[in-house]
């Protein structure tokens, strides 16, 4: 097999960054800012009992399903610690689904 000698003459490519967060996930995010909003209006965590400040996604937030409400419950965010730190009961309770 022959192979070609490198050419150190050029110049090596500029190196560029990627993007943190590609065009098509940066608008499923736009639009799940705005649906958060209105769905954590006047809702109390289930888990403390407090007011909620955040939204839990029961199924994982992967691709579609971050904007799915299907799958959302809202927490405060002393009630999402909760349900991650004891995956064990939240299962039970229905406040963790399996991906």
């Amino acid at each position: 097999m022959n192979r070609t000698p490198l050419n150190r003459r050029s110049k090596p490519m500029k190196r560029t960054r990627l993007k943190p967060v590609s065009k098509k996930r940066a608008e499923r995010l736009k639009i799940y800012s705005e649906l958060r909003k209105e769905f954590l209006k006047g809702k109390i965590c289930p888990v403390t009992g407090k007011q909620a400040t955040e939204v839990h996604h029961l199924k994982g937030r992967e691709n579609d399903r971050l904007n799915d409400g299907e799958f959302w419950l809202a927490v405060s965010r002393d009630g999402h610690r909760y349900i991650h730190n004891n995956p064990k009961e939240s299962m039970e309770k229905g406040w963790l689904l399996p991906k």
